[in-house]
């Protein structure tokens, strides 16, 4: 019957047993063909130990467990040591005993054999070390060196695994830069401080390729903003932009004010972008005095007047008065008339249209977001074909919803899907859904509607009817959305 489980033990009480005639014994037996555990126990110290058991290890290709119990570490080492290149392939466990390890002989041994552990379980191999006297009989002073010397073994050893590992230092710059591209702009500077390669890292393109202008209280108390030292040296880097008034204490509006025209300065003379965002100017420029007010308006028609290569733009909730709305959006057909794909809009007066310019001086514009019916009426005559995307937004009940947009919506060659959001009442929206049946815009491809606030029981006949539109264009190949919200 195969022998998969061998245990030896050799004892001092009885004639001594050449290791060398056990391993020759083992092999005739051909017992390393279906060994998988091995137990030694043995009380003398064995000559020859690494030379006599590396070779039958080897040669046994199913041994799982190996333990081995010993009186000294004599040969151990070099074992251990012929493992870190070529261990047996079935090797999963190894546990090894030492006793009586007492004097200072065996200290060098010890060291070695924990060094060699330590790597081999760095290599995957579940492997215990177990000096059974030490710490009760050998020599203090041994005892200490030891110590001491497994201790730099095992720091040497992480260093060396780290090293082979890399450098957090050596990082590449795309790694880096990508890590930076996740982090608020607070956690980019704190991870700039770590080391020279990642400072440098934080003055990369794509770091600065966006930028927020927007500043906490404790920055706008300040007679100096610190935000303005980074904008200073990295500006040439930044191309979009997004710029948020939210200040809502009146004490430090002025300050804002201050820091606005001086962050827009900067990038006038020394950047240009691809898109700027102003967002919610509205509440700010209503509280501001008037001289403020025209600081602000004139800088940012300075700004965009210097802008070449302005892709999109937007005013969102800013509500300019009139003629400063007719000076931003000619000050953009002047200087990125050819570069500019999307705008969104900013307020005008209906009573002064013909002084806004045309979309025809737009050549490049593609996505329009306006909340005003009249710039349609005025724009019409002059249109840019180029059209693809329009989203219209009303926040108040809109009279003469068809005639008010279909000759635009005709004239735009290109558009293919339209967004259209109102409140309540439904009036128009089921006109204009009708007059599609017979004669939409041939490119449309797609239309959005959603209606808000719909609690008037005079909406009801209007929603019918243009479920009923909605069913029968859906039919004619149109795809069409609408969503009412109660």
């Amino acid at each position: 019957m195969p022998i998969s489980r061998l245990e030896f033990v050799h004892e001092t009480m009885f004639p001594v047993l050449e290791i060398a005639v056990l391993i020759d014994h083992l092999l005739a037996c051909k017992t390393t063909d279906h060994l998988v555990t091995l137990r030694l126990f043995w009380q003398e110290p064995i000559q020859n130990f690494s030379s006599t058991f590396i070779p039958f290890l080897q040669a046994c290709k199913k041994l799982k467990c190996f333990e081995l119990f010993m009186c000294d570490t004599t040969g151990i080492d070099v074992l251990l040591e012929s493992w870190l290149e070529n261990r047996p392939e079935s090797l999963e466990k190894v546990i090894i005993d030492i006793v009586n390890l007492h004097n200072e002989n065996d200290a060098p041994g010890w060291i070695n054999v924990n060094e060699y552990v330590s790597l081999l379980k760095l290599a995957g191999l579940n492997i215990s070390e177990m000096g059974g006297c030490l710490s009760t009989k050998m020599d203090p002073t041994v005892r200490f060196l030891i110590h001491k010397r497994l201790t730099k073994t095992i720091e040497s050893n992480e260093k060396e695994d780290c090293e082979k590992q890399g450098k957090w230092s050596e990082l590449p710059s795309l790694p880096l830069e990508a890590i930076y591209s996740f982090l608020r702009r607070k956690d980019q500077v704190n991870m700039s401080l770590v080391c020279r390669s990642w400072s440098e890292g934080y003055g990369s393109r794509s770091v600065w390729n966006t930028f927020r202008f927007d500043l906490t209280e404790s920055q706008m108390s300040l007679n100096t903003c610190p935000v303005m030292k980074f904008v200073h040296k990295y500006s040439s880097m930044i191309r979009h932009v997004e710029i948020l008034s939210t200040c809502s204490n009146n004490c430090l509006m002025k300050n804002w004010s201050r820091h606005l025209v001086e962050f827009l300065k900067i990038l006038s003379s020394k950047t240009q972008l691809t898109s700027v965002k102003f967002l919610f100017f509205a509440h700010h420029l209503w509280s501001i005095d008037t001289p403020t007010y025209n600081d602000i308006c004139r800088e940012i028609v300075d700004f965009l007047e210097s802008q070449r290569h302005l892709k999109r733009v937007e005013f969102d909730y800013c509500l300019f008065n009139f003629p400063e709305c007719v000076e931003i959006l000619r000050k953009l057909t002047e200087s990125s008339r050819e570069s500019l794909m999307h705008l969104k809009d900013v307020e005008q007066d209906p009573n002064a249209a013909q002084k806004i310019p045309k979309l025809a001086d737009l050549p490049s514009l593609r996505t329009l977001e306006t909340d005003y019916s009249f710039i349609f009426e005025n724009m019409v005559p002059r249109q840019s074909t180029a059209i693809q995307t329009v989203k219209l937004v009303w926040e108040e009940p809109t009279e003469h919803l068809s005639s008010t947009i279909n000759n635009f919506l005709k004239a735009c060659k290109q558009l293919k899907c339209l967004e259209l959001i109102i409140y309540s009442p439904t009036s128009g929206i089921d006109v204009l859904l009708e007059s599609w049946l017979e004669n939409r815009p041939e490119s449309l491809e797609e239309v959005i509607i959603e209606v808000s606030d719909v609690d008037d029981e005079y909406d009801i006949p209007g929603w019918i009817n243009i479920r009923k539109y909605v069913s029968l264009l859906k039919k004619a190949g149109l795809k069409i959305s609408v969503y009412l919200d109660t």
